[in-house]
Protein backbone atom coordinates (compact mmCIF):
# COMPACT_ATOMS: atom_id res chain seq x y z
CA UNK A 1 0.00 0.00 0.00
CA UNK A 2 1.21 3.48 -0.83
CA UNK A 3 2.58 5.35 2.19
CA UNK A 4 1.69 8.88 1.12
CA UNK A 5 -1.69 10.59 1.21
CA UNK A 6 -2.72 13.85 -0.46
CA UNK A 7 -5.61 16.24 0.12
CA UNK A 8 -7.41 18.40 -2.42
CA UNK A 9 -7.97 22.06 -1.50
CA UNK A 10 -11.25 21.88 -3.39
CA UNK A 11 -12.53 19.69 -0.56
CA UNK A 12 -10.68 20.65 2.62
CA UNK A 13 -10.79 24.40 1.96
CA UNK A 14 -14.46 24.43 1.03
CA UNK A 15 -17.02 26.11 3.30
CA UNK A 16 -18.84 22.77 3.50
CA UNK A 17 -15.77 21.27 5.16
CA UNK A 18 -14.39 24.23 7.11
CA UNK A 19 -17.69 24.90 8.85
CA UNK A 20 -17.35 21.61 10.72
CA UNK A 21 -15.71 21.73 14.18
CA UNK A 22 -12.00 20.96 14.37
CA UNK A 23 -12.72 17.62 16.02
CA UNK A 24 -14.76 16.42 13.03
CA UNK A 25 -12.14 17.71 10.62
CA UNK A 26 -9.45 15.89 12.60
CA UNK A 27 -11.38 12.63 12.37
CA UNK A 28 -11.60 13.07 8.60
CA UNK A 29 -7.85 13.74 8.24
CA UNK A 30 -7.00 10.59 10.17
CA UNK A 31 -9.60 8.49 8.37
CA UNK A 32 -8.01 9.48 5.07
CA UNK A 33 -4.59 8.51 6.44
CA UNK A 34 -5.94 5.12 7.55
CA UNK A 35 -7.70 4.35 4.27
CA UNK A 36 -6.39 1.76 1.83
CA UNK A 37 -5.41 2.68 -1.72
CA UNK A 38 -9.04 2.71 -2.84
CA UNK A 39 -10.27 4.84 0.05
CA UNK A 40 -11.82 2.17 2.29
CA UNK A 41 -11.56 2.48 6.08
CA UNK A 42 -12.23 -0.69 8.08
CA UNK A 43 -11.39 0.55 11.59
CA UNK A 44 -13.39 3.76 11.98
CA UNK A 45 -14.67 2.86 15.47
CA UNK A 46 -11.16 2.12 16.73
CA UNK A 47 -9.92 5.33 15.14
CA UNK A 48 -12.58 7.32 16.96
CA UNK A 49 -11.59 5.81 20.30
CA UNK A 50 -7.94 6.57 19.65
CA UNK A 51 -8.67 10.22 18.79
CA UNK A 52 -11.36 10.72 21.42
CA UNK A 53 -13.83 11.68 18.69
CA UNK A 54 -17.49 12.02 19.59
CA UNK A 55 -20.49 10.50 17.86
CA UNK A 56 -21.39 14.04 16.76
CA UNK A 57 -18.13 14.25 14.82
CA UNK A 58 -18.87 11.01 13.03
CA UNK A 59 -22.48 12.03 12.44
CA UNK A 60 -21.31 15.21 10.71
CA UNK A 61 -19.05 13.28 8.36
CA UNK A 62 -21.95 11.00 7.48
CA UNK A 63 -24.52 13.77 7.19
CA UNK A 64 -22.29 15.86 4.95
CA UNK A 65 -21.35 12.73 3.00
CA UNK A 66 -17.61 13.01 3.47
CA UNK A 67 -17.65 9.31 4.36
CA UNK A 68 -20.04 6.70 3.00
CA UNK A 69 -21.18 3.63 5.02
CA UNK A 70 -21.67 0.02 3.99
CA UNK A 71 -23.92 -2.50 5.73
CA UNK A 72 -20.90 -4.31 7.22
CA UNK A 73 -19.55 -1.19 8.96
CA UNK A 74 -16.96 -0.43 6.30
CA UNK A 75 -16.48 3.25 5.42
CA UNK A 76 -15.47 4.84 2.13
CA UNK A 77 -13.90 8.27 1.70
CA UNK A 78 -16.20 9.87 -0.87
CA UNK A 79 -13.61 12.24 -2.37
CA UNK A 80 -10.74 9.76 -2.25
CA UNK A 81 -9.95 9.96 -5.97
CA UNK A 82 -10.20 13.75 -5.86
CA UNK A 83 -7.52 13.75 -3.17
CA UNK A 84 -5.22 10.99 -4.37
CA UNK A 85 -3.60 9.69 -7.51
CA UNK A 86 -1.48 6.60 -6.85
CA UNK A 87 0.90 5.31 -9.48
CA UNK A 88 0.40 1.72 -10.59
CA UNK A 89 3.73 0.54 -9.21
CA UNK A 90 2.71 1.74 -5.73
CA UNK A 91 -1.00 0.90 -5.87
CA UNK A 92 -2.38 -2.06 -3.90
CA UNK A 93 -6.01 -2.91 -4.74
CA UNK A 94 -8.46 -3.05 -1.85
CA UNK A 95 -9.33 -6.41 -0.34
CA UNK A 96 -12.96 -5.32 -0.15
CA UNK A 97 -13.67 -6.34 -3.72
CA UNK A 98 -17.46 -6.76 -3.41
CA UNK A 99 -17.85 -3.29 -1.98
CA UNK A 100 -15.53 -1.81 -4.59
CA UNK A 101 -17.60 -3.34 -7.39
CA UNK A 102 -20.78 -1.77 -5.97
CA UNK A 103 -19.29 1.73 -6.15
CA UNK A 104 -19.26 3.97 -9.20
CA UNK A 105 -16.84 6.81 -9.91
CA UNK A 106 -18.35 9.99 -11.34
CA UNK A 107 -16.64 12.03 -14.02
CA UNK A 108 -15.39 14.44 -11.36
CA UNK A 109 -13.69 11.60 -9.47
CA UNK A 110 -16.23 11.43 -6.64
CA UNK A 111 -17.45 8.03 -5.48
CA UNK A 112 -21.16 7.33 -5.86
CA UNK A 113 -22.88 4.81 -3.61
CA UNK A 114 -26.41 3.39 -3.77
CA UNK A 115 -28.55 5.74 -1.66
CA UNK A 116 -30.65 2.82 -0.45
CA UNK A 117 -27.85 1.11 1.45
CA UNK A 118 -28.65 1.36 5.19
CA UNK A 119 -26.14 2.13 7.91
CA UNK A 120 -25.26 -1.02 9.81
CA UNK A 121 -26.31 -1.62 13.41
CA UNK A 122 -22.88 -0.68 14.79
CA UNK A 123 -23.02 2.77 13.21
CA UNK A 124 -26.64 3.46 14.18
CA UNK A 125 -26.22 2.24 17.77
CA UNK A 126 -23.16 4.43 18.20
CA UNK A 127 -24.72 7.58 16.78
CA UNK A 128 -28.18 7.07 18.23
CA UNK A 129 -27.80 4.81 21.30
CA UNK A 130 -31.43 5.26 22.38
CA UNK A 131 -32.81 4.14 19.04
CA UNK A 132 -33.88 0.50 19.31
CA UNK A 133 -32.74 -1.62 16.37
CA UNK A 134 -34.60 -4.48 14.76
CA UNK A 135 -37.67 -4.54 17.03
CA UNK A 136 -39.52 -2.02 19.14
CA UNK A 137 -41.16 -2.57 22.51
CA UNK A 138 -44.24 -4.13 20.94
CA UNK A 139 -42.15 -6.63 19.04
CA UNK A 140 -42.87 -5.09 15.67
CA UNK A 141 -40.14 -4.87 13.09
CA UNK A 142 -38.84 -1.33 12.62
CA UNK A 143 -37.43 0.07 9.43
CA UNK A 144 -33.74 0.86 9.37
CA UNK A 145 -33.00 4.32 8.11
CA UNK A 146 -30.84 4.82 5.06
CA UNK A 147 -28.10 7.48 5.12
CA UNK A 148 -30.30 9.71 2.96
CA UNK A 149 -33.22 9.39 5.38
CA UNK A 150 -30.97 10.07 8.38
CA UNK A 151 -29.62 13.17 6.64
CA UNK A 152 -33.13 14.50 5.87
CA UNK A 153 -34.40 13.86 9.40
CA UNK A 154 -31.32 15.48 10.93
CA UNK A 155 -31.75 18.57 8.75
CA UNK A 156 -35.39 18.89 9.86
CA UNK A 157 -34.36 18.46 13.48
CA UNK A 158 -31.70 21.17 13.20
CA UNK A 159 -34.42 23.60 12.11
CA UNK A 160 -36.41 22.70 15.24
CA UNK A 161 -33.31 23.05 17.43
CA UNK A 162 -32.45 26.46 16.02
CA UNK A 163 -35.95 27.75 16.84
CA UNK A 164 -36.40 26.24 20.29
CA UNK A 165 -35.35 28.78 22.96
CA UNK A 166 -33.97 26.27 25.48
CA UNK A 167 -30.86 24.37 24.34
CA UNK A 168 -30.58 21.30 26.60
CA UNK A 169 -30.59 17.57 25.84
CA UNK A 170 -29.93 17.77 22.11
CA UNK A 171 -28.92 14.13 21.60
CA UNK A 172 -32.05 12.51 23.17
CA UNK A 173 -34.20 14.96 21.21
CA UNK A 174 -32.47 13.96 17.98
CA UNK A 175 -32.92 10.28 18.90
CA UNK A 176 -36.63 10.91 19.45
CA UNK A 177 -36.93 12.74 16.12
CA UNK A 178 -35.33 9.92 14.17
CA UNK A 179 -37.16 7.17 16.04
CA UNK A 180 -40.51 8.85 15.34
CA UNK A 181 -39.52 9.43 11.70
CA UNK A 182 -40.96 12.95 11.82
CA UNK A 183 -42.51 13.95 8.50
CA UNK A 184 -42.17 17.37 6.89
CA UNK A 185 -45.79 18.12 7.81
CA UNK A 186 -45.28 17.32 11.49
CA UNK A 187 -41.97 19.20 11.51
CA UNK A 188 -43.78 22.27 10.18
CA UNK A 189 -46.47 21.86 12.83
CA UNK A 190 -43.80 21.74 15.55
CA UNK A 191 -42.02 24.85 14.28
CA UNK A 192 -45.26 26.85 14.05
CA UNK A 193 -46.23 25.68 17.53
CA UNK A 194 -42.91 26.93 18.92
CA UNK A 195 -43.55 30.37 17.44
CA UNK A 196 -47.00 30.40 19.03
CA UNK A 197 -45.69 29.26 22.39
CA UNK A 198 -43.13 32.08 22.31
CA UNK A 199 -46.07 34.51 22.34
CA UNK A 200 -47.70 32.84 25.36
CA UNK A 201 -47.56 34.42 28.81
CA UNK A 202 -45.99 31.29 30.30
CA UNK A 203 -43.03 31.22 27.93
CA UNK A 204 -42.64 35.01 28.07
CA UNK A 205 -42.17 34.69 31.82
CA UNK A 206 -39.39 32.17 31.23
CA UNK A 207 -41.26 28.97 32.04
CA UNK A 208 -40.10 27.08 28.97
CA UNK A 209 -40.06 23.25 29.21
CA UNK A 210 -37.02 21.28 28.20
CA UNK A 211 -37.21 20.44 24.48
CA UNK A 212 -37.33 16.72 25.26
CA UNK A 213 -40.40 17.29 27.43
CA UNK A 214 -41.98 19.45 24.74
CA UNK A 215 -41.56 16.65 22.19
CA UNK A 216 -42.30 13.62 24.40
CA UNK A 217 -45.52 15.10 25.73
CA UNK A 218 -46.69 16.28 22.33
CA UNK A 219 -47.05 19.87 23.50
CA UNK A 220 -46.79 21.04 19.90
CA UNK A 221 -50.40 19.83 19.60
CA UNK A 222 -51.61 22.07 22.45
CA UNK A 223 -53.87 25.07 21.91
CA UNK A 224 -51.88 28.16 22.82
CA UNK A 225 -53.28 31.33 24.35
CA UNK A 226 -51.10 34.21 23.28
CA UNK A 227 -50.71 37.50 25.13
CA UNK A 228 -50.76 39.49 21.91
CA UNK A 229 -53.80 38.48 19.93
CA UNK A 230 -52.64 40.39 16.87
CA UNK A 231 -49.28 38.64 16.77
CA UNK A 232 -48.29 37.50 13.32
CA UNK A 233 -46.82 34.04 13.17
CA UNK A 234 -44.18 33.06 10.70
CA UNK A 235 -45.21 30.35 8.27
CA UNK A 236 -42.72 27.64 7.39
CA UNK A 237 -42.80 25.70 4.15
Amino acid sequence: MAERRMFSKKVVRSDWFSQMPQSAQNLYWHACMEADDDGFVSNMMQLMKMLGSSSDDFQLLLTKRFVMPFTNGLMLIKHWRVHNYIQNDRYTPTTFTDERESVKVKDNGVYSLDEGIPMNDVVVSMLYPQVRLGKDRLGKTTKRRSPKEIEALTAQFEEFWSQYPKKVGKKPCLNWWIRKNITKEVAQQIIVSIEQHKQSETWRKGFVPNPQTFLNQGRYEDEVEVTNKTAEYKSYK
